[in-house]
């Protein structure tokens, strides 16, 4: 049997291609997506461990304070927070965050403190962009951030944590193949016991 041009021969190897690989672009992500909660949390969880974080009060202020900013910053502007600048922290910090806190919530003190320390980390830890425009934003926050809190009406405000549950996927028929691509029929296989 005569192997065909650019085939192998049965029991042989395929020939090496000559032709050269194009690399796939690889496009940093800054879009929204439920991954990113997970990416939010590890940053927070890596802030924490710091000594700059452990200074700051009750490590469960700072960590809700610390998710509040990363998390906001992905959800709301959909971008990470070492890539903001001046303007997008002072539109994150002055009206996505401080709508997200309540009037009289504690946190809205320690906002700013975690906020420049936060930054702090990070700019040693990983290249911030903008890092020499920021100072002013953490000037400004130290002085009226709990102001702007204050300032904010009830109906302006943003529930924070209240996410919709959203089914993706359509509903599995009892006579339709198992979503676990077992082969099975669902009412055979996971839907046996529901």
């Amino acid at each position: 049997m005569l192997p065909i041009a650019g085939r192998a021969a049965p029991g042989e190897l395929p020939p090496e291609s000559t032709a050269p690989r194009i690399a796939e672009p690889r496009v940093p992500r800054v879009c929204w997506s439920p991954m990113t909660d997970t990416n939010a949390i590890t940053l927070v969880a890596r802030f924490q461990d710091a000594r700059e974080a452990r200074t700051l009060g009750p490590p469960a202020d700072v960590r809700r304070a610390a998710l509040l900013v990363v998390e906001t910053s992905f959800g709301d502007l959909g971008a990470h927070p070492r890539l903001l600048d001046a303007e997008q922290l002072r539109e994150l910090v002055f009206e996505r965050v401080a709508r997200r806190l309540g009037a009289k919530d504690p946190l809205a003190a320690l906002v700013p403190r975690v906020l420049r320390a936060f930054y702090a980390w990070l700019c040693e830890h990983e290249m911030v962009t903008h890092a020499f425009e920021l100072e002013s934003v953490f000037d400004d926050a130290d002085a009226t951030f709990v102001d702007r809190v204050r300032a904010v009406r009830d109906g302006e405000r943003i529930a924070g944590d209240v996410k919709p549950i959203v089914s993706r996927g359509t509903k599995v028929g009892r006579n339709d193949p198992c979503p676990c691509a077992s082969g099975k029929k669902f009412k055979q296989c996971c839907g046996k016991n529901g």
